[in-house]
């Protein structure tokens, strides 16, 4: 199957979603980067390549929109594994992400 993968997209053809999937969950790694190495040069061929470190700092995990992607989130205050962290405590999160090297925090929570 990888094969006729590396067939379509060297010869530009758009693989399908079970394709991509099979990728996701069957391809070594080191069998995507020379496939996704060859898409980022056809569609930017500047030799210069970057990237941005970031994270995303869920500052609550209480929510009720019950969103049908979300897979954390919590209704009821009292449950155990609910939190709302202080300014404090996101801060300190913060500085040691900046540490770390990140330079883009995305903050979320809940509604």
């Amino acid at each position: 199957m990888l094969q006729e993968i590396t067939d379509k997209i060297f010869s530009g053809i758009r693989i399908t979603s079970e394709e991509g999937l099979w990728l996701l969950r069957e391809a070594e790694l080191l069998d995507l980067a020379p496939l996704a190495d060859f898409w980022r040069q056809k569609h930017n061929p500047n030799k210069d390549v970057s990237y941005v470190v970031d994270t995303n700092l869920n500052y609550t995990n209480l929510c009720d929109a019950y969103c049908s992607f979300c897979a954390f989130y919590r209704t009821d205050p009292n449950d155990p594994s609910a939190y709302t962290y202080t300014v404090e405590q996101i801060m300190d999160k913060i500085e040691r992400a900046r540490k770390n090297g990140v330079r883009t925090v995305l903050m979320q929570g809940g509604l």
